[in-house]
């Protein structure tokens, strides 16, 4: 009975308490802009789209365009918060495509991807098309050694000894991302 007593006096204290909040966010709303109160009400909101932006970028880069879609696929309501977000993430260097495009580029390439098909996939991730041909051919990379490589590796360095094995050999590479310039050389 006293712990009843105890509760609903509790519960009557908070509901004053809550109302007296209410009247003065309805004081304060009258007083200033009402989209200052809109984002006064989403800054709850802001902060957990933002920690989720910060908790996909800290497992891998991403694009802006893929970052984008993720936290638009969690939070489909949020997306005025969505695009300051990103804003901030790119003012404070947290997120770039560069840095994304850069460690996209080593990562496939080390697993024997060309440059024809790393630049299509970046394109198809939203990396502008003159950031990706500056990391792709910037000498970094020297594609005919990845080539030779993943030719190898697949073919056991075996030349075709006809044209159904030429064909076969062809198209891997054509599949992988090499142009013809670099299947010319191997087969």
């Amino acid at each position: 009975m006293i712990v009843n007593t105890v509760i609903s006096l509790v519960d009557v204290c908070m509901s004053e308490e809550i109302k007296k909040l209410q009247h003065q966010v309805d004081a304060i709303a009258q007083s200033i802009a009402p989209v200052k109160v809109v984002l006064v009400l989403r800054s709850d909101d802001f902060r957990r789209i933002k920690w989720s932006a910060m908790e996909l970028l800290a497992r891998r880069e991403h694009s802006v365009k893929e970052l984008k879609a993720k936290l638009i696929k969690r939070y489909p309501e949020g997306f005025a918060d969505i695009q300051q977000c990103l804003i901030d993430l790119q003012s404070a260097s947290l997120q770039s495509d560069a840095r994304f495009c850069e460690a996209y580029v080593s990562m496939r390439s080390k697993k024997g991807f060309g440059p024809l098909r790393i630049s299509e996939e970046l394109r198809n991730r939203g990396v502008a098309d003159a950031l990706l041909y500056k990391e792709i051919f910037d000498g970094r990379y020297d594609w005919f050694e990845v080539a030779t490589t993943i030719w190898q590796k697949k073919f056991k360095g075996i030349q075709a000894r006809d044209l159904k094995e030429k064909a076969k050999q062809i198209r891997f590479l054509h599949y992988r991302g090499f142009g013809y310039d670099y299947i010319g050389h191997l087969v």
